[in-house]
């Protein structure tokens, strides 16, 4: 049998072919060569910027540059509208003065996205009033 006849699936819907080495057939070979003659272009412009990075053989964690600092903003930001929440008379706050507030220093996402944020996480109470939009925190 030759040696292009035996190929292997790789995972991911690509045949690799097997190289024969001196002491038969191995997975380090098939792991190196899959490493790096399978990989498109592409591929390896994400493993390039960072997108892509290798979990084992055949196999990928996807990554997210910058998330974290994404991450601290949200949850800082999250955290100081819902204390002007809490801080406000019965824990309640009419959406227009919530918007038309100074905006503290840890909101770096804008207001209006940690609102919106609060009302699909559902950790405030939208209720509608002859005012405009009242935000409650919910009983617990």
């Amino acid at each position: 049998m030759p040696d292009d006849a035996l190929r292997v699936e790789n995972g991911k819907g690509c045949r690799v072919p097997l190289k024969r080495s001196i002491s038969g057939w191995e997975g380090r070979v098939l792991q190196a060569q899959a490493a790096s003659s399978w990989l498109p272009t592409t591929c390896r412009h994400l493993v390039n910027a960072g997108v892509l990075t290798v979990r084992d053989a055949g196999s990928w964690w996807l990554a997210v540059p910058g998330a974290g600092r994404f991450i601290k903003c949200f949850v800082k930001g999250r955290q100081a509208v819902l204390s002007m929440v809490r801080k406000a008379k019965y824990r309640e706050l009419p959406l227009s003065e919530l918007l038309g507030r100074r905006v503290p220093s840890a909101v770096r996402l804008g207001l209006a996205y940690h609102v919106h944020d609060l009302i699909g996480a559902q950790l405030v109470d939208c209720v509608p009033t002859t005012s405009g939009t009242l935000l409650c925190l919910p009983d617990t």
